[in-house]
């Protein structure tokens, strides 16, 4: 578990942007969510220490209920199976903000992309019904960006003339303004590469109609391997990874293709500043993060850099420390002439001089490796130690936005899942603080949201 202090990153983070917070809504915050998965949404509410009471929730997976009903304090009997059957008629006129977001494996470039014509992308048309219904005076839905590109843009065509019918009538009161933006958390400086669309609509009586708006250009805050245990006892519950699966977690083409990212804990490598998209299978399938742990020499159960094309995890700092000892230099040497008799012998000509300079050998280190790899199929010991393992659940929450006080109730595997279908906590504590008018909003280098109700084009913003 990791044990954050006060002087953390995560934490100061989080502190300083609840100091920015201007004020807070004087009265009871009213809250109603679908496809309500852990909680994000009232997480987020938490974050900002906003008084808020949940009226209905909503989530079909019995693990996703368990681990909200522990985090949550809700009446039992407003909390609802299935969408299709629910009814809050009751609490028309009484929800000041709903929140959900449909299941989007309909649309996602991780699934088929049936968008519409998949059940689970039907359940829209039910988020909708509960608008209807409640009426309340704010709603935020979420879902994947390709859902304005999936099925050629037809998918989003008819999402957006639902959402446009909501801009119409003549009651004021059962009337929204409506717009739409696209947020990727490190557009708001939280190091999770996870892009997604949000509508957000505001009844026409509001005293306050919004304008949503985020940052052009903003640094990341800390950077996720800030977030990820670096004590090695984490290992006795989350074993480094081996054989066909660490083959798998590290070849070149998943890494390219963004299906795993590797963290080294100790490295300036670009990827240890973002974690990766988040999903519903993650570590279970193979997919998503994982946390390389640097060892010394003398520590045992290493692999070697030359099994996992290690020069894309290991930093430029321990490859030094590797190539400062004599016996290593000389052992480089004699495998990079080796691959040069090689490729010479295969007529590929390559040209270079073995040398002993430190510099020159480190820019040797990855085309070596390679050659090591499939000359002699990862056997050849050599270069840093090292140790891959699996991101933890905890890390997932937390890389999502979620506080070390968040109950774990149900299973790892549930707790991949659980986080992997969550929104981002700090994605919705920025649109928030807009709603409520509880931070001051730049009016310079900022992207503004589209309008529903206007000409609108199909694009990402």
């Amino acid at each position: 578990m990791l044990a954050l202090g006060l002087n953390d990153p995560y934490v100061s983070f989080h502190k300083a942007n609840c100091d920015m917070v201007t004020q807070l809504p004087k009265n009871k915050i009213t809250i109603g969510t679908t496809f309500s998965g852990i909680g994000a949404p009232e997480e987020a509410m938490r974050r900002l220490n906003i008084n808020h009471e949940v009226l209905f929730a909503c989530d079909i997976d019995k693990h996703a209920k368990a681990a909200y009903l522990a985090n949550n304090s809700i009446d039992p009997k407003n909390f609802f199976d299935d969408i299709a059957q629910m009814d809050v008629s009751n609490f028309c006129d009484k929800v000041d903000l709903y929140v959900g977001g449909s299941p989007c494996q309909s649309f996602s470039t991780y699934g088929k992309q049936l968008g519409l014509n998949d059940n689970r992308g039907n359940l829209f048309f039910h988020y909708i019904k509960i608008i209807k219904q409640a009426f309340p005076k704010y709603f935020i839905w979420e879902n994947v960006s390709s859902v304005i590109t999936n099925d050629k843009g037809r998918s989003w065509k008819i999402i957006k003339s639902e959402f446009h019918e909501l801009t119409k009538g003549e009651d004021i009161s059962k009337k929204y303004d409506i717009q739409f933006i696209n947020i990727n958390p490190i557009e708001i400086g939280f190091p999770q590469n996870r892009s997604r669309i949000f509508v957000i609509g505001s009844r026409k009586d509001n005293l306050r109609q919004l304008s949503i708006s985020k940052p052009i250009h903003q640094k990341l805050k800390f950077k996720a391997i800030d977030l990820l245990e670096k004590d090695k006892n984490i290992f006795e519950k989350f074993p480094p990874i081996k054989k066909k699966k660490l083959a798998f977690v590290t070849s070149p083409k998943c890494d390219k293709n963004g299906y795993t990212r590797v963290h080294n804990l100790f490295s300036s490598h670009q990827n240890n500043g973002v974690f990766a998209c988040q999903t519903a299978r993650q570590i279970t399938n193979w997919h998503g993060n994982f946390v390389y742990h640097p060892l010394n020499s003398e520590e045992e159960g290493s692999f070697q850099s030359s099994e996992v094309f290690s020069t894309r995890h290991i930093s430029e700092e321990q490859w030094s420390e590797y190539i400062k000892v004599e016996s290593n230099r000389k052992m480089f040497i004699k495998f990079l002439k080796e691959m040069q008799s090689d490729s010479e012998n295969s007529g590929l000509q390559l040209r270079f001089k073995p040398s002993k300079s430190i510099d020159d050998l480190k820019n040797m280190a990855e085309p070596l490796s390679k050659f090591l790899w499939n000359k002699y199929n990862g056997k050849i010991k050599f270069g840093p130690h090292g140790i891959i393992r699996p991101t933890t659940p905890r890390e997932n929450l937390t890389l999502m936005g979620f506080g070390q006080n968040f109950k774990i109730v149900t299973s790892d595997t549930q707790v991949y899942k659980q986080s992997g279908n969550s929104m981002v906590v700090d994605v919705l504590v920025h649109l928030y603080e807009q709603i409520f008018d509880l931070k001051k909003s730049p009016s310079q280098n900022i992207i503004k949201a589209i309008k529903i109700d206007t000409d609108t084009t199909i694009s990402l913003l």
